[in-house]
């Protein structure tokens, strides 16, 4: 035993004899909402007295427990700010007293919401917790640092992550929820283990191993205190030599976290009882002492035995997996939101010498940031919440929020083209494209409103490039942009260059249409459903799709699975029962409209009707091709109605390649994966993907598809790739929340050519998706300013990867860079900043801390820039200008 590990447990009061510790914290699980309303919950919930009350509650206890002669110390853990926010806004004369508390109170999680960590945008999870992190440090710094990453309720878990929480600062990462085929496993060898990810990346984790609620029995009058702790020493598996087998470190933590329960008032007095009383069970004829700390005393003292913490892969997936695509509007939103706001910090750091942003900008994204932030947890992104909160609260907050990050980005994009010292000729009016991204980008362009009549290339320099009208009255062109960069450009009389044009027409009368653009050739047919019957890189004349099926099918599985489940996954009795495919009947005539024809850009939309599912219900696809591109990009756009029996329903669509796909490599949060999901049930086993996903035979990359925000994708029983666009199953699973979803949603995603497609640790499909769905944004310009004709942010110059945010520091006068490379190695990575060499630059958390010890990433200044040797897939740089 180390010295440190003695002073803590005489700081806990654990005697020397003791051959065990069980830990029991303190705390209540608060979701933001779910079967309530935020304010519901935390003015009543389920006890009457609602999160209020039990805050309150905790303080009286720890005010009574922890003075000289009293039973104390009474610990209190706390995971979402949110909640402490709000009580502190209705109990002002509270704060004294939870300072008061010192370390009594302990931050377990520390954002805004314990988030999921399958399903919200990567960089949204860090914002989660770092807005939690600036109401700490405004209100209650001495709870700081974040350390745990306390993931209680989420429905599985990403296999990679270890990247984002090592990335974040966090020490631990403790959950509850995990495949039934893996328990057994965890129970013999342990439930605290190192969890290592692809890259490298590795946390320490606790499995809660009977659930979070685990010792929130122990006052129910049932059995006896002293018995219920036997019961949870018996759930950790007691050898005859007196160690534990789910125990390796001879701790034993046991939460008292159910969800919005109030303090259990006699706990000190349950646990003094186990620890005194010589009648078994107690600790004087098991060895195990009990004592009241937190999480935090746990993993402490934990990691203490360093040395008996094994290491390992983990992928605890799937659990459930309905959740992924259930109330898509939800993660649209959520997605949309996040990229904006990323968007507007870019641009206002590129408007920034221009003095052009309003004094209040900051602020306001901010406050964007933290309205999004709800949106993050495991009933809001996952759509798993009852009818009533979903359609009174979450869509509304969402919209709110979405209202409020598209604001802010218009507002930096205005101010950015109101900065720039414009270069105007005859007949030209000035415009500004800048891109958002954090990697260079070639693609199309498009001014959303009117521009000047007789336009007919936009110039840059001296370079004139071709603009196409669109669909819905504005225009199109090519821009070329480095990594989060600006130019001024100018609609321009004069004609343009174009590309190798793509072209829209019609063989046989409207019966089918071709979209080609000499690298790949599409055809959509009628006889397929309006599908796509081929799909031929043009270059090779190879077929991308299993010949005489249809790529883009619309499929419907009759789905009882409701909110959480697709319905093939919880019925070994009637496999068959909620689960099967529902043959779809188009009604009339379909409604083809060919919105634009090229040369830069082709589309066609097509509407079709169908009483399959007890009512007429019209389905909207779209497909796009754009020049030069190895892409076809798709919407789908529709409604299902309520069933007309038990079962809801799953629409998907269907991708069957020319060889039967075997395994999915794709995107995660915040890194990538080749891990699949266990055997748990029969395919489709849905897969939580971002990004991209690239469907695999033998090893072999089939195809790419990119989507910004529909992470439901899967194998079918046949081989074939589905993706599931909407989703109505209002079915009582069994988990709480009941709901529907009738509402109209368009999904947006997009088939790749596998030619010319590099692998995952190439960063291209990565990069690829991104340009696929965040293109430069483009503002005409009304005021010149000070700015140059070009201009950049920050730019990787050598080296792998992409820049995923770059902003202000939340609490210095300094700037922040997120840098992501997927190579699974250490690499050194050279980025060049368009202010120029700064005085400063290190490496900190992505929770902006600074990082200490051993293994953290070096930065070296440059003459225009640094240049930062990562270790890990994500690292996080601080300049000092």
């Amino acid at each position: 035993m180390t010295e440190t590990e003695q002073a803590m447990r005489s700081a806990l009061g654990v005697p020397d004899a003791a051959t065990a510790v069980m830990i029991f914290d303190q705390a209540a699980h608060l979701d933001w909402d779910w079967i309530q309303t935020f304010e519901g919950y935390f003015e009543r919930a389920y006890s009457g007295q609602g999160v209020n009350g039990a805050f309150l509650a905790a303080i009286d206890l720890m005010q009574k427990n922890n003075k000289p002669g009293a039973s104390g110390p009474y610990v209190y853990s706390i995971c979402e700010m949110s909640y402490l926010e709000r009580f502190i806004e209705k109990n002002p004369d509270k704060v004294q007293a939870i300072k008061n508390a010192g370390a009594a109170v302990q931050i377990v999680g520390g954002g805004i919401t314990s988030p999921d960590n399958l399903l919200p945008a990567g960089e949204a999870f860090i914002r989660n917790y770092l807005v939690g992190r600036a109401f700490l440090q405004a209100t209650f710094p001495q709870l700081l640092p974040i350390r745990h990453c306390w993931i209680p309720d989420d429905f599985g878990h990403d296999a990679e992550l270890p990247v984002v929480v090592e990335a974040l600062g966090m020490v631990s990462a403790s959950f509850a929820r995990i495949p039934a085929s893996m328990t057994a496993a965890l129970l013999a060898n342990g439930a605290d283990f190192r969890w290592t990810a692809s890259d490298g990346s590795n946390v320490f984790c606790h499995w809660m191993i009977d659930h979070y609620n685990q010792g929130s029995n122990i006052g129910d009058g049932v059995k006896p205190p002293r018995q219920h702790i036997e019961d949870y020493r018996q759930s950790y598996g007691p050898k005859p030599d007196g160690s534990y087998a789910a125990a390796r470190t001879s701790y034993l933590y046991i939460p008292i976290d159910d969800d919005f329960q109030m303090p259990v008032e006699n706990l000190l007095s349950y646990i003094d009882d186990w620890n005194t009383n010589p009648q078994a069970p107690s600790y004087r004829t098991t060895g195990l002492y009990a004592v009241m700390a937190s999480f935090a005393d746990f993993v402490d003292a934990a990691l203490e035995r360093s040395s008996a913490i094994y290491s390992q892969r983990f992928n605890p997936t799937p659990y459930w997996t309905g959740h992924y695509a259930s109330r898509p509007g939800l993660k649209v939103g959520h997605y949309a939101s996040t990229r904006a706001l990323l968007a507007a910090e870019g641009f206002a750091l590129l408007a920034r010498p221009a003095k052009t942003l309003p004094a209040s900008f900051f602020d306001d994204l901010n406050a964007a940031w933290a309205d999004l932030m709800p949106s993050t947890h495991h009933d809001f992104v996952n759509g798993t919440a009852n009818d009533d909160v979903y359609t009174g609260e979450q869509v509304v907050r969402l919209a709110a929020a979405a209202s409020e990050a598209t604001a802010v980005e218009a507002t930096a994009l205005t101010s950015l083209a109101n900065g720039i010292a414009y270069q105007m000729r005859a007949g030209e009016q000035p415009v500004v494209i800048a891109n958002p991204l954090g990697v260079g980008t070639y693609t199309l362009a498009e001014i959303t409103g009117p521009v000047p009549s007789g336009t007919r290339s936009v110039r840059v320099g001296s370079s004139f490039t071709a603009v196409q009208p669109t669909y819905e009255g504005g225009a199109a062109f090519f821009a070329q942009l480095g990594s989060l960069a600006y130019t001024a450009a100018y609609l321009s009389p004069a004609p343009g260059d174009a590309p190798r044009p793509v072209t829209l027409t019609t063989p046989d009368g409207g019966k089918s249409y071709v979209l080609e653009n000499g690298v790949l050739s599409v055809t959509i047919a009628a006889a397929a459903n309006w599908g796509l019957t081929t799909v031929v890189d043009v270059g090779r004349g190879v077929p991308l799709l299993a010949a005489g099926k249809i790529g883009n099918d619309l499929v419907l599985y009759e789905d009882g699975g409701g909110l959480y489940q697709f319905g093939n996954e919880d019925n070994p009795n009637a496999p068959d029962a909620q689960w099967a495919v529902q043959p779809l009947t188009w009604d009339a005539a379909p409604g083809v409209v060919v919105m634009e024809s090229g040369p830069l850009r082709a589309r066609i939309a097509i509407t079709q009707t169908t009483s399959t599912m007890g009512e007429s219900t019209s389905f909207v696809r779209e497909y796009c091709m754009i020049a030069d591109e190895p892409i076809i990009r798709m919407t789908t756009t529709g409604a299902i109605p309520p069933p007309a029996n038990a079962d809801g329903y799953s629409m998907m669509v269907s991708f069957p390649f020319p060889t039967e796909v075997d395994s999915l490599v794709h995107g995660t949060a915040y890194h990538w994966t080749a891990a699949q999901p266990l055997p748990a049930w029969a395919p489709p086993v849905f897969q939580a993907t971002h990004d991209f996903v690239l469907p695999q035979a033998s090893a072999n990359t089939l195809a790419a598809i990119y989507h910004p925000e529909v992470p439901a994708w899967a194998i079918d029983e046949h081989g074939v790739l589905i993706g599931c666009v909407l989703r109505n199953t209002p079915a009582n699973d069994g988990h709480g929340a009941w709901g529907s979803d009738t509402d109209t949603h368009t999904a947006h995603y997009a088939l790749r050519s596998p030619f010319g497609l590099s692998g995952p640790v190439s960063g291209q499909p990565l990069a690829e998706a991104r340009r696929c769905f965040a293109p430069p944004q483009v503002q005409l310009a009304t005021n010149p300013g000070p700015l140059p004709q070009t201009g950049a942010v920050a730019a990787i110059v050598n080296g792998p990867g992409l820049i995923t945010a770059a902003k202000p520091a939340s609490l210095t006068p300094t700037y922040i860079y997120r840098i992501y490379q997927a190579t699974n190695a250490p690499a050194a990575i050279q980025v060049a900043l368009g202010a120029g060499r700064p005085s400063a630059a290190r490496a900190v958390t992505a929770l902006e801390d600074p990082l200490t010890g051993p293994g953290v990433p070096t930065v070296d200044l440059t003459s225009n820039g640094f240049l930062v040797h990562t270790t890990r897939a994500l690292t996080t740089v601080e300049v000092t200008p």
